[in-house]
């Protein structure tokens, strides 16, 4: 029988704590971005396969809001 696969979710190294049953997009609007605010406009990554669990990665958008190129 194979073992079913399991769901983890980063952010900058960090594992983030997510319900069972939540999608990558549900774990970025609901957890994510309650603590990190920067998360709001992160991309999802993934998934990369580590053995039997698949890993979603949040990458910030690039650039820095409000920030002069002078």
């Amino acid at each position: 029988m194979q073992e079913a696969m399991q769901m983890k979710f980063m952010y900058n190294g960090v594992e983030l704590p997510a319900p069972e049953g939540a999608t990558p997009a549900q774990v970025k609007d609901d957890l994510a971005a309650a603590f990190y605010p920067e998360l709001n406009t992160a991309e999802i990554r993934g998934p990369r396969i580590e053995g039997n669990t698949m890993v979603y990665e949040f990458v910030r958008a690039a650039g820095t809001k409000g920030k002069g190129g002078h």
